[in-house]
């Protein structure tokens, strides 16, 4: 027997133990597979519920990271297409949200109220930067859909300004996402529809024509469930129709039963509107959500006595001309364009332009004629020329503090359609201020009493230097013809 042979004897049991041990290994693998296919299959075949029951006062800390990429779309003056512009926009929302009534389930009905702690975002159109913020006396904020439509978002300490609101109105509205999960318990790979409603209060819309989204249960964990959303909602923003792609991620915890993180993109294209360019861009939303024990600014003693109900007097905005003045206005007014003398508001419901309104203010000139209501005819007749063909109503209208304002409606055409024009004229000492609502004559009873709520809200700044003591619009409300007051009282309802 050579050396080598010697060698290679003690070999050969080794090598059947080799294969014992790999075949042992084999059927061993086998065995894992089979029991993890196994384990795969039960998994698959077990349900998980996403019921979720909030209790009032529960609070929740959200943190929120926006970006978003892409072009402004223009049009000049007479709608032709200009080169669009680069934009971006980067925001930080950290807040704590409170609920306050409603099942986080149903669409409707829901209210909770927040504090925004420093909220940080910079926009940047060109080579021009915004930075926009929340008055620290606006910090405390309340969501609300107690009735049909997209969530209101207003401050119980006083109406905001609208750039407030925008910087507010984020495309996911965290007491909405709740909405987006089923009410029947899934397995993995399962599939539904949120409805529509829902995607639209989650992603602050006026209102929704079609989603395909789908929702999927893709994965679960020993502590979380991972929904995957994809698809394409239609809908309208600013009266504007906008088409937007959808990809979402939600990790929902099963211990606690609440939304952990909800990631989100959009890709986005929404046309031009009356008061508003189109956009087509892309953005990107990362949302943080832990539950808190206790809050240092939502307990009973910083919340006592504050009104959570959305009633006039802060759901509407403010818009103040910095040293000049201030008034309030609907939410459906959007401004257009201001400098220090003039300023333009928009009525647009629904994309239909209804009306707008331009204010004019300045100091009076020593040769300026005597506000009187002849000299006021005499200039808007002036002012119109051919466009004029007759007065309509001609009066004084009461002022809580006491403006001398003339009211003079007028009825004329322009471009061969028939419109009513209604001037208003503010005289304050030295100084002056005309509004011009201008309407279709057939849109005439869509404004209503909105001209007279717009100006009877008007204040001149160093009028009232005590900000304490600035009119709200419910204060306004109280002296106006008891027609208009009820006209006010059914668009509220």
């Amino acid at each position: 027997m050579s050396f080598s042979s010697f060698i290679a004897f003690p070999l050969a049991p080794l090598r059947s133990l080799a294969v014992i041990v790999g075949i042992s290994a084999l059927f061993l693998s086998s065995s894992l597979q089979a029991q993890s296919e196994q384990e795969k299959e039960v998994a698959s075949e077990e349900s998980y519920s996403f019921q979720v029951s909030i209790q009032p006062q529960e609070t929740t800390r959200v943190k929120l990271m926006l970006e978003v990429g892409g072009k402004l779309k223009l049009a000049d003056m007479k709608n032709r297409s200009i080169d669009p512009i680069d934009m971006s926009v980067v925001a930080n929302l950290n807040y704590e949200e409170q609920w306050q009534l409603g099942d986080p389930h149903q669409v409707g009905g829901q209210r909770t109220i927040r504090y925004y702690q420093d909220p940080d975002a910079t926009i940047k159109v060109g080579t021009g930067r915004v930075i926009p913020f929340l008055r620290e006396d606006r910090r405390l904020i309340v969501s609300d859909r107690s009735v049909e439509g997209k969530p209101v978002l207003f401050s119980p300490q006083g109406p905001l300004t609208r750039d407030e609101l925008d910087l507010l109105e984020v495309p996911c509205n965290t007491m909405a996402l709740y909405t987006l999960l089923p009410e029947e318990s899934q397995k993995i790979g399962d599939s539904w529809q949120a409805p529509a409603d829902s995607w639209g209060a989650v992603l602050s819309l006026d209102a929704v024509s079609q989603s395909d989204v789908k929702s999927t249960l893709t994965e679960v964990s020993e502590s979380e469930a991972i929904v995957d959303s994809q698809g394409v909602i239609d809908a309208a923003i600013g009266g504007v129709a906008t088409e937007m792609e959808i990809e979402s991620k939600c990790h929902f915890d099963l211990k606690s039963k609440r939304i952990k993180h909800f990631g989100l993109v959009i890709r986005e294209k929404r046309s031009i509107g009356h008061v508003a360019p189109g956009l087509e861009v892309v953005a990107r939303l990362r949302i943080a959500l832990s539950p808190i024990d206790k809050s240092d600014y939502l307990n009973d003693k910083r919340l006592e006595g504050v009104q959570t109900d959305p009633h006039p007097a802060v759901t509407m905005l403010v818009y103040e001309q910095p040293g000049q003045y201030f008034f309030f206005h609907p939410r459906d007014w959007y401004l257009l364009e201001n400098d220090s003398q003039n300023v333009v508001l928009r009525l647009v419901r629904r994309g239909d332009l209804m009306a707008q309104c331009n204010i004019r203010a300045a100091k009076v000139g020593e040769d300026a004629p005597e506000p009187t209501m002849k000299n006021f005819q005499k200039q808007v007749q002036q002012v119109l020329g051919d466009q004029f063909e007759k007065f309509i109503d001609a009066g004084q209208v009461p002022h809580e503090v006491d403006y001398n304002i003339l009211r003079l409606e007028v009825a004329g055409t322009a471009s061969n359609l028939p419109i009513r024009w209604i001037y208003y004229l503010v005289n304050v000492n030295e100084r002056q201020a005309v509004f011009t609502f201008t309407t279709e004559e057939a849109l005439v009873e869509s404004l209503k009493s909105i001209d007279y709520e717009i100006v009877s809200s008007f204040r001149y700044l160093e009028a009232i230097p005590d900000e304490e003591n600035a009119p709200t619009p419910a204060e306004a409300e109280e002296d106006r013809p008891e027609s208009a007051q009820k006209q006010t009282d059914k668009m509220s309802k």
